[in-house]
C-alpha cells in the first residue's frame, strides 16, 4: 500500500556507511558494497536494494539497564546488574573496537589481533555469519546499540540475514524507541524476503519494547490470534515482564495458569521473572508467594538464586522469605551444614547494634527445629526471649523443653517470664502440658523441670484445679514431684488464699522427708502474713537464716513492708535493721524499698506522720525487648 511504499521508499535509499561498519569491512568481517561511497572515492555505483536504518545517532539510544529490567538466571531477555544471578552489561555505547560486539571466536583474530584468513571467506557466506553472531550475541548481552549498528553494516554489504537477526534488529528498534516503529520496519523488512512472515519470536521481540504497558502488549496478541500463530515460552515470558512492570502481579500469576492452558509449561526462569519485579518493586510478600508456589511445583531454585533471593529478603526485612530461601538452600546441600549456617545467621541477629528482628530470630528457631539442629546455650536463652516478647508463649515452651532435653538450664529469670506469659491465658496452661504429653507418647525424655514450669502457670493464675490435675499426673510422664513441685503447689495454695491446703501439703511434705530450700521458706512466710500470724512469719524467717539460707527479696519485702505499714507509727527501726542484714546477703535491694525506710526513719526522727508508698523511680526495673535480649 501507499504507507508501505513510503516506508520502503525511506529505507532503501544508499547513505554513506557508519564508522563500525567501515571498521568492519576494513577488517574483513562484511563485504564491502559496489554502490557505497568511500572517503576519497570520486565515483558512487548504482544502488542496490537493502534494508537499512534511517540514522538517529547514539546519543538517542537508552542504556541496556533502563531498556529492560534486570532478569534472572534462566531468562531469555538481557540482564541487567543487581538483580539474581546476572551478570553484568556493557553500556550500549559504541565500542572501541568490533571485538567488543563481535565474538572473539567469530572475528578469526590471530594473537597479534589481525583477521588474517577472514578474507578468504569472503564469497562463501562466512562474514554474514559471522556478523549474525554478534548481532545474536549483542542482543542477548542486551547492547542494542551494537544490534542496530551490525544490522546496518549487514545489510549494507548486500548479505541476507536470518530470522533469528531480524527479530533481533527488531527488538532493539521496539526497546531503543517505540513499538509502533519496530512494526513498521518489521513489515517493511519482511516484505523484501520472500516465504517470511511474523513469527511468534517476532512478537515476544516486539513484546520487550511494550515496558509497563499492558494496552500495547495486549494488542499485539490480539495481532498474533489474528494471524492464527500460537504463544510460545518467548512470548509468555515477555507478557509475565510486562505485567510485572506494571506490578499487576495478580496478571503475572494468572499466566502461569494461562500456559498451561495453552500447552506451555512454565520454567524456573518463568518463576524468575515474577520474582524478579516483585524485588524491582519491593514487594517482598509477592516474591515470597511466588517463591512457595515455585518449590511446590518442583520449579526448584539454584544455590545461587537462593543466595540472591536471601540477599533481597534481607534488604526488604521480610523474615519468613529469608528462612525459605534458607531451607531451600539447605535442602540442595543436604543437611550436614545446616547447623553452621542457621547458628551463624541466629548469631549473626542476636548480636546486632541495634534492636534484634524477633520475627527472624523466632522463624531461625523454627528452622532449627525442623532440621534436627540442636542451639548453643546463650543462642537458645535469646530464642526463649525473643518467643516471649511475640507473645508466643506455648512456642517459648517448647523451646524450654528442648533447651531442658538437650541438658541446658533455665534462669529463674526466664522460669518467671515463662510461667507469667502461660498464665495469661489458661489454654496456654494446657497447650504447655499437651507438649509433655505428646512428648511422653513419643517416646521422649520429660524433664521435671519443664513439669513444674506447668504448675507454676497454674500458680500464677492462680487455678488450683489445674495444679493439682498436672501434679496427678506426674507418673503417667515418668516423673516424681521433688521440691520445686511442692514449692509451685504451695504458691498455688498461698495465691488462691487456701490456707489450709497450704498447711495440708507442707505437712505432707514433711512426712515424705521432702526438705525445704528458701523459696519454700518465702512460701511460708507469705502464708503466715495472708492469714494474719505476722509473729509466725518473723519465726520462719529465722529457721531460714539458722538453715543458712539468704531468704529470697520477697521474704525481705514482706517483713520490711510489715514494719513500715504498722500503725499508729512504723516501726522504721527494724525496717532498717532488716534492710541492712538484706545488704549483707547480697539480695538485690530495690531503690523504691530504700527510700520508703529512709522516710520512715526521717518521720519518726522528726516526730510526723509517715504515709507509706511505692514511688517508683524514672529507671527503675525498666525491662523491655532490647534490654532483655542484651541480657541473654
Amino acid at each position: 500500500d501507499h504507507h508501505h511504499e513510503h516506508m520502503l521508499g525511506s529505507l532503501v535509499r544508499p547513505r554513506p556507511l557508519s564508522a563500525l561498519a567501515r571498521r568492519a569491512l576494513a577488517r574483513g568481517l562484511i563485504r564491502p558494497p559496489s554502490h557505497a561511497r568511500w572517503p576519497g572515492s570520486g565515483s558512487v555505483a548504482a544502488a542496490a536494494p537493502c534494508v537499512t536504518l534511517p540514522r538517529r545517532g547514539l546519543s538517542a539510544i537508552p542504556s541496556a539497564a533502563a531498556a529492560e529490567p534486570a532478569e534472572v538466571a534462566g531468562s531469555a531477555s538481557p540482564p541487567a546488574s543487581g538483580t539474581v544471578n546476572a551478570p553484568a552489561t556493557q553500556a550500549p555505547d559504541e565500542p572501541r573496537d568490533l571485538a567488543a560486539i563481535v565474538p572473539r571466536e567469530a572475528t578469526a583474530e590471530g594473537a597479534d589481533g589481525s583477521t588474517a584468513g577472514s578474507t578468504a571467506a569472503v564469497g562463501e557466506g562466512g562474514d554474514g555469519r559471522r556478523a549474525s553472531q554478534g548481532i545474536l550475541q549483542a542482543r542477548k548481552e542486551g547492547r542494542y546499540s551494537a544490534v542496530i549498528e551490525l544490522f546496518e553494516a549487514l545489510t549494507a554489504s548486500g548479505e541476507a540475514s536470518d530470522a533469528r537477526v531480524l527479530d533481533a534488529y527488531v527488538e532493539a528498534i521496539a526497546v531503543t524507541r517505540s513499538v509502533a516503529e519496530a512494526e513498521e520496519v518489521c513489515s517493511a523488512a519482511l516484505a523484501q524476503r520472500e516465504g517470511m512472515g511474523r513469527t511468534a519470536a517476532t512478537y515476544a521481540a516486539l513484546l520487550k519494547g511494550c515496558g509497563a504497558d499492558k494496552g500495547a502488549a495486549l494488542q499485539l496478541l490480539g495481532k498474533m490470534k489474528e494471524e492464527g500463530l500460537a504463544a510460545d515460552l518467548g512470548v509468555y515470558h515477555e507478557l509475565v515482564s510486562v505485567f510485572t512492570a506494571a506490578r499487576d502481579f495478580a496478571a503475572a500469576e494468572e499466566t502461569l495458569a494461562t500456559m498451561r492452558h495453552g500447552g506451555v509449561a512454565p520454567t524456573t526462569a518463568t518463576y524468575y521473572r515474577i520474582i524478579n519485579g516483585a524485588f524491582r518493586h519491593d514487594e517482598a510478600a509477592v516474591a515470597y508467594q511466588v517463591l512457595c508456589r515455585m518449590v511446590e511445583e518442583w520449579r526448584t531454585p539454584d544455590q545461587r538464586a537462593y543466595d540472591r533471593m536471601l540477599q533481597h529478603f534481607v534488604r526488604l526485612d521480610h523474615a519468613e522469605g529469608q528462612l525459605r530461601c534458607l531451607e531451600g538452600s539447605l535442602e540442595l546441600q543436604g543437611g550436614a551444614d545446616a547447623g553452621r549456617k542457621i547458628g551463624y545467621l541466629l548469631r549473626q541477629e542476636l548480636e546486632r547494634q541495634e534492636q534484634p528482628s524477633l520475627p527472624k530470630v523466632a522463624a531461625l528457631w523454627a528452622l532449627a527445629e525442623r532440621r534436627g539442629v540442636e542451639l548453643h546455650r546463650r543462642q537458645m536463652t535469646g530464642v526463649l526471649y525473643a518467643l516471649m516478647q511475640l507473645d508466643r508463649h506455648v512456642d517459648a515452651f517448647r523451646a524450654a523443653l528442648r533447651a531442658l532435653q538437650q541438658g541446658g538450664e533455665l534462669s529463674p529469670r526466664i522460669g518467671e517470664l515463662l510461667s507469667t506469659g502461660l498464665s495469661r491465658d489458661p489454654s496456654h496452661v494446657d497447650d504447655a502440658y499437651y507438649e509433655l504429653e505428646e512428648e511422653a507418647k513419643r517416646g521422649g525424655a520429660v524433664p521435671l523441670k519443664a513439669a513444674n514450669l506447668v504448675v507454676l502457670s497454674c500458680a500464677r493464675i492462680p487455678d488450683l484445679d489445674r495444679a493439682f490435675a498436672t501434679w496427678a499426673e506426674l507418673p503417667k510422664l515418668g516423673l516424681s514431684p521433688d521440691i520445686e513441685t511442692y514449692n509451685a503447689l504451695l504458691s498455688t495454695c498461698v495465691r488462691a488464699r487456701e490456707f489450709s491446703s497450704a498447711r495440708r501439703l507442707l505437712n505432707r511434705m514433711e512426712a515424705e522427708g521432702v526438705g525445704h530450700n528458701a523459696t519454700t521458706y518465702e512460701h511460708r512466710v507469705a502464708l503466715h502474713m495472708m492469714s494474719g500470724e505476722p509473729q509466725g512469719a518473723f519465726v520462719v524467717y529465722r529457721e531460714c537464716k539458722d538453715a543458712e539460707l539468704a531468704p529470697p527479696q520477697g521474704m525481705y519485702h514482706a517483713l520490711i513492708n510489715h514494719h513500715l505499714r504498722r500503725k499508729p507509727r512504723p516501726n522504721a527501726a527494724a525496717a532498717a535493721e532488716l534492710l541492712e542484714e538484706m545488704k549483707a546477703d547480697h539480695t538485690r535491694v530495690n531503690m523504691n524499698l530504700q527510700r520508703n525506710v529512709a522516710d520512715a526513719v526521717a518521720a519518726v526522727a522528726e516526730d510526723r506522720e509517715f504515709v507509706f508508698g511505692n514511688r517508683r523511680g524514672p529507671q527503675e526495673g525498666a525491662r523491655g525487648p532490647a534490654s532483655n535480649l542484651a541480657r541473654a
